[in-house]
């Protein structure tokens, strides 16, 4: 009789598909890449992205934020629109009623580093609608 635990019989191989890799990681099959989308997936995608670029023109060139002043009774409306390619969107409306916390806004503004000619008419605009230049 042999004391050898491993007398030539085959390993045994899980069955839930995973393979050895260096060290004692194992592959899973998340691990692997994506599936490719299917055709309805990649039309909805182009068609967002479509969309996207047609809404480009009316925004900042690299992160899309576009923004509208309404002068009304109670003071001045600013609507900011922020848009995604793949067509999320946030609305933030604010309303200043003084110049003061306009500026303040301003100087917290993160789109004033990525467009800084749009971002400073957008001040112009905003002050002139609070101080009644015109």
């Amino acid at each position: 009789m042999s004391t050898d635990s491993h007398h030539g019989a085959a390993p045994v191989v899980a069955r839930n598909n995973l393979t050895q890799v260096t060290g004692n990681r194992r592959v899973d099959a998340l691990d692997q890449p994506a599936r490719p989308l299917g055709e309805k997936r990649r039309a909805l995608q182009a068609r967002r992205a479509q969309s996207a670029a047609r809404a480009a023109g009316l925004t900042a060139a690299g992160n899309h934020v576009a923004f509208d002043l309404r002068l009304t009774p109670t003071g001045l409306l600013v609507e900011r629109t922020q848009s995604r390619a793949l067509g999320a969107c946030l609305v933030q409306t604010l309303l200043f009623t003084d110049l003061w916390r306009f500026e303040r806004w301003c100087d917290a503004e993160p789109t004033r580093f990525d467009d800084p000619v749009r971002f400073s008419q957008l001040r112009r605009d905003g002050h002139e609608a609070l101080c009644g230049e015109r």
